[in-house]
């Protein structure tokens, strides 16, 4: 209850190599995108030896990144695309057999900004799709629905929720929001203060208004990114590497066992990924690695 504390976007159902952007700080690098990728096709296609391949890989293990490798691991399955190769050359020596999808994160799965978030998910119903945001929620809750369904535990609670004001500024401003989303058809309820203490009695007697929604829900939000992972990795589809810090993304165009590679990978233990594309889903971490990339990627903490 009480506002929107945390936004967890689900995907698109696009075809794989899409562009992604889920929550905070998601951008997918294409192997084949000009406007991203400069100069790539005048490199030479060196034979390069790494210690992991993967069609994908995806940087950063949480709410972000575990959704990206669950979806795109769904998009796999229902696909035919070729099967990856049993072994590798002779000539290399990988510590792990080539993959679809690898998400890497340089801790836990879930452990860092994920976890610290509130974990509310603020959804109104489908409405007409004019307001895009509110969409992805219900596109997320259909997610959460579903992996819940199939055994995965992450405190899902379907207890609705009030997006409250406190002054008749921020109540002026919400009346305004309620306006838009009741003209795309959302299905929200527009309350006053003492009708939102009714509907919540934790409410404080400075609430001067708020929009109520049945369709909000709370998550343990570190839980719902150990799940996303956990179910992507129970795909077949996805290898999980974790305390992989990346210090140097290069590109480097090659092919290997009949597959190209457009990007070498180099994490601080010194280990290499041969990867495609590259998603970049690490939160505020996004703008470092988009340096080692020569790309600018302006997301800043908000403390």
């Amino acid at each position: 209850h009480g506002g929107i504390c945390s936004r967890m976007l689900a995907l698109g159902r696009k075809r794989l190599g899409a562009f992604v952007c889920v929550g905070v700080g998601a951008y997918l690098l294409r192997g084949n995108a000009a406007r991203l990728v400069e100069s790539v096709a005048e490199e030479k296609k060196d034979q390069i030896s790494a210690n992991h391949y993967t069609d994908v890989m995806v940087i950063g293990g949480g709410i972000a990144g575990g959704s990206i490798a669950y979806c795109l691991a769904s998009l796999i399955q229902k696909s035919k695309l070729p099967p990856l190769p049993e072994s590798l050359s002779p000539t290399s020596t990988p510590s792990s057999p080539p993959s679809h999808i690898t998400i890497v994160d340089k801790a836990v799965m879930g452990g860092e900004a994920t976890a610290l978030s509130a974990g509310t998910i603020w959804a109104g119903g489908w409405g007409d799709c004019s307001i895009g945001w509110l969409g992805l929620s219900m596109g997320t809750l259909d997610l959460l629905n579903h992996l819940e369904h199939n055994g995965w535990a992450f405190e899902f609670r379907r207890c609705g929720g009030l997006w409250v004001a406190h002054s008749e500024t921020e109540l002026k401003w919400l009346n305004e929001e309620f306006e838009s989303m009741r003209k795309g058809g959302y299905d929200m309820e527009l309350l006053n203060g003492p009708q939102s203490k009714l509907k919540e009695p934790s409410v404080t007697d400075t609430v001067s208004g708020s929009i109520y929604t049945r369709y909000a829900g709370h998550v343990n939000p570190f839980l719902a990114a150990l799940a996303f992972v956990d179910a992507a990795a129970a795909t077949g589809c996805v290898s999980v590497s974790e305390y992989f810090n990346i210090q140097k993304v290069q590109r480097r165009t090659f092919k290997h066992n009949g597959r190209t590679y457009r990007f070498l990978v180099t994490t601080d233990t010194g280990e290499t990924f041969a990867t495609h594309d590259i998603v970049i889903a690490s939160g505020v971490g996004a703008t470092a690695l988009g340096d080692l990339l020569d790309i600018s990627i302006p997301i800043v903490p908000v403390k």
